[in-house]
């Protein structure tokens, strides 16, 4: 089961740099386009959420994201910091429409099989697994 380790400052622009590394890197082994977009969608939102949330703005705090590839199976991707912990269970419905932000739970709940959150150590961690049809996959050739 290939795993790859990927960390930078929680700020925007390096968080969108890893969120594309990890796609490429996902990229070499699933082969349909929308899967990866939907990878791409929700490791983005769930780095967004790190960069406004976790550490109340300050630029210090790391983000970081394992990515788990089992191949002709699925894809586990975990996005974590050392900021301020959860609180409560997560809401994954869909907001109002007249609301300005609050989406990105509710996107990542559509686009991924399961979710889960947990904080342990002073780590907090956002996990999610992708189940990719084996016809989706990259054959060696």
């Amino acid at each position: 089961m290939p795993g790859y380790l990927l960390r930078c400052k929680s700020l925007p622009l390096p968080c969108r740099r890893l969120t594309k590394a990890a796609v490429c890197i996902l990229g070499e082994s699933v082969a349909d386009g929308n899967v990866l977009g939907d990878l791409e969608l929700a490791i983005t939102e769930a780095c967004a959420n790190v960069v406004r949330h976790a550490y109340a703005g300050s630029p210090d705090g790391d983000l970081e994201i394992v990515l788990t590839i089992e191949p002709k199976s699925h894809v586990v991707v975990e996005v974590s910091d050392w900021g301020h912990a959860f609180l409560g269970a997560p809401d994954v419905s869909n907001p109002d429409p007249a609301s300005a932000s609050g989406r990105g739970l509710y996107i990542i709940s559509r686009l991924v099989d399961d979710a889960e959150r947990r904080s342990e150590a002073g780590k907090n961690t956002f996990r999610f697994r992708k189940r990719i049809g084996e016809d989706l996959w990259k054959t060696c050739a």
